[in-house]
């Protein structure tokens, strides 16, 4: 049985984030949860990060400054150090909702037999939070989604109890794509579920690795895909075959932003929140410069929603 409030451990692996860092801690320790520990190690910056972190005296941060050993490393050193039952991820340049170590907790409460549970995302452009994106899974569901080689939901929002963290821990031989692997590896074995709330604001960076270089971040996704393949037993996919997989969204510089967008206003519509998904379908037409895509989803925030869903059974569902 879990304790009332069971001690959560937030992990925060950072690597020259010291423009972005304190939103993210500060998203932590203002959390409504409050038995929490957070610690980040700074994984050889070269930047003011380690000075930006100093400034905070709360008792529940820790940092730790070593040389530069990459994230899976540094994901795994602070989840061996981790004294809470949960272990919570967090993006040093993304920010978690006010109640979302709250809300995770109380999924686990309410579905014990689960060890992993994710939520819905919006994204932050341009310092601003925008297009939430959510919807609930059931664990079936969520195996489904395992079966069929496709993330639940985003890799950060994740919430793993610790026992099987350190079980399992991150694969450090790969550069890219290591949390997805370590959910995948975790997933095929345990229930997992996902919780329709946009608890994680996701930093849109398109200066990252996996925007600029698009070539690096598909070779990556290969070698984690055929993992996974290997310990289920069936044949290697091709670099050839994931890159004919990517949508005209995923194969963009933005990385699918026009999917997340899309999917944002049909999850809203979906919802009942048609004025929101119009609010986000005005925003993205900022973006239509970027190419005639960022026009759908106001097609479909104007259209009704037996239409949308016609829609999506006969052209697919956009998946970020």
């Amino acid at each position: 049985m879990l304790l009332k409030d069971p001690l959560v451990t937030v992990v925060m692996s950072t690597y020259n984030d010291a423009n972005y860092i304190s939103d993210a801690v500060d998203g932590i320790l203002r959390q409504s949860y409050r038995n929490i520990e957070l610690r980040i190690l700074v994984d050889g910056s070269t930047d003011e990060t380690l000075e930006v972190l100093k400034k905070y005296t709360d008792p529940r941060v820790y940092v730790k400054y070593r040389e530069n050993r990459g994230k899976a490393a540094s994901m795994n050193e602070l989840i061996s150090d981790a004294q809470g039952e949960y272990i919570l991820i967090n993006d040093s340049d993304d920010v978690s909702a006010i109640d979302r170590v709250s809300r995770l907790i109380a999924e686990f409460k309410k579905y014990p037999e689960i060890v992993l549970v994710q939520s819905g995302y919006s994204l932050i452009i341009n310092g601003k939070v925008v297009c939430p994106k959510a919807r609930e899974l059931n664990s079936e569901k969520c195996a489904e989604e395992i079966r069929n080689y496709r993330l639940p939901e985003l890799d950060p929002t994740t919430m793993v109890r610790a026992d099987v963290a350190k079980l399992y821990l991150f694969n450090e031989k790969l550069r890219i794509g290591q949390g997805i692997d370590f959910i995948y590896r975790i997933a095929e074995k345990h229930p997992m579920r996902v919780v329709g709330e946009a608890l994680y604001y996701y930093r849109y960076n398109p200066k990252s690795i996996t925007k600029v270089n698009r070539q690096k971040k598909i070779e990556y996704l290969t070698e984690v895909m055929n993992l996974a393949r290997k310990r289920r037993g069936e044949e290697p996919v091709t670099y050839d075959t994931i890159l004919a997989q990517q949508g005209t969204g995923r194969k963009a510089a933005d990385n699918n932003l026009s999917g997340h967008f899309t999917e944002s206003v049909y999850t809203l519509i979906e919802s009942g929140r048609r004025w929101q998904a119009i609010v986000v379908a005005c925003y993205s037409l900022r973006f239509l410069g970027d190419g005639l895509r960022f026009g759908k989803p106001l097609l479909y925030a104007v259209t009704p929603l037996w239409l949308g869903r016609m829609g999506r059974a006969c052209f697919g569902q956009n998946r970020r």
